[in-house]
């Protein structure tokens, strides 16, 4: 009798819901086991990538995450987990974490804020589809492989996830869009994966599951992304990452537009924004910033985000860390925005910074900025 067997990346959608093995004869792929074979890692022996951990492509793959992933930790994670534990951990509300503009970078997002029950990442680069490794060649699985070792290369020494690289590398069609980025990094930082979910956001700014025809709820959705549900320990709770492929625009935070009708539903924010092309100092993104603001109790960013002139004393405990005496040239911006009260405020005893954040890896000196503001008890956030 002939078998019909579903796409092992649909089977590993499946996986958590109480169905990990749909079709009779097979073994489904598992997220835990996906995500630690992106990573490099070793995969369970019983699941069906194992044989893959044999190849020279995926030796030379573990190899070279494993020296990737050393660099990691040594340049950042030993210095960021301290730093946090004494500034951070005292000052957030383990509600949502947002960053905009975040490309696939879940590293900074998760070691700033560990306990977050759910984590929002909005940004240009595709969200992807679940990577299939049994699909392709040993070719392509070394290209695919390549792709996102090279856009995730600058996080290790630099702590920086290059725009340009991203948007080259993430467009391959065997490893596309974030999703593998976020998957082996979830991974390597130890975080038990239960589902892996393809995602629409309705005009009605619902985040819904794909159907099988990529509608969301039957009509084309107005955003796409990917959610992963996972737990950091056995006994602790389902957590989320949702990621969503958007442009952000003046509009984003109003709440007649569909992003602005999702944002209104997340309640108080701790954000990250860090090497944000000066994009919230626009003219037309002032709504914007000031409605982000409004709903924000803990807030880290360098220079490039939010316009330090908003975060005003009286509602504001804001700690400078590192240095700044002016912004950074880029390649696409020649004259970023002058911050004159950030200079001089940078002036008095700002506190040390001892590890890359935002542009400063870029200067010749490498000494980057961390502005950290927590919102007064007296002043909420709006929900």
């Amino acid at each position: 009798m002939k078998r019909f067997f579903l796409p092992a990346a649909l089977l590993i959608i499946l996986s958590g819901t109480g169905h990990p093995d749909t079709v009779p004869g097979t073994i489904a792929t598992t997220p835990n086991d996906l995500a630690r074979f992106l990573a490099g890692m070793p995969v369970s022996p019983q699941g069906p990538l194992h044989h893959l951990t044999g190849t020279e492509c995926f030796k030379e793959h573990a190899k070279l995450m494993n020296r990737f992933w050393s660099e990691v930790l040594r340049e950042n994670i030993f210095n960021m987990v301290p730093w946090r534990n004494q500034y951070v951990l005292p000052n957030y509300d383990y509600g949502t974490a947002f960053y905009p503009l975040s490309g696939g970078d879940f590293i900074n997002l998760y070691l700033l804020y560990p306990l977050a029950r759910r984590y929002v990442m909005v940004s240009l680069e595709p969200a992807g589809k679940v990577p299939d490794p049994l699909a392709h060649t040993d070719a392509q699985l070394r290209r695919g492989l390549r792709a996102i070792r090279a856009s995730i290369s600058n996080i290790a020494a630099k702590n920086y996830m290059m725009s340009a690289v991203m948007k080259h590398e993430m467009k391959n069609p065997i490893m596309e869009g974030t999703l593998p980025t976020l998957l082996l990094l979830a991974a390597r930082l130890e975080l038990d994966l239960l589902r892996i979910e393809p995602v629409g956001m309705t005009a009605a700014g619902e985040i819904v599951p794909l159907d099988m025809n990529g509608k969301a709820r039957g009509e084309t959705p107005y955003a796409l992304g990917n959610r992963i549900i996972f737990k950091s320990s056995p006994t602790g709770p389902d957590r989320e990452i949702l990621y969503i492929s958007l442009r952000l625009k003046w509009d984003s935070m109003s709440p007649t537009s569909p992003e602005g009708k999702f944002f209104a539903t997340l309640g108080s924010l701790n954000v990250i924004i860090k090497s944000a092309f000066y994009l919230l100092h626009r003219p037309s993104f002032e709504e914007y910033s000031r409605a982000l603001l409004a709903r924000t109790r803990l807030l880290i960013q360098d220079d490039s985000g939010l316009p330090y002139r908003m975060l005003v004393p009286g509602d504001w405990d804001t700690s400078l860390f590192g240095y700044y005496s002016g912004p950074l040239a880029l390649r696409d911006m020649k004259h970023p925005v002058m911050q004159p009260e950030l200079a001089a405020d940078y002036k008095v005893n700002p506190l040390p910074l001892p590890f890359h954040f935002g542009y400063g890896v870029w200067r010749y000196d490498r000494k980057s900025n961390l502005i950290m503001s927590v919102r007064k008890s007296g002043s909420r956030p709006r929900r």
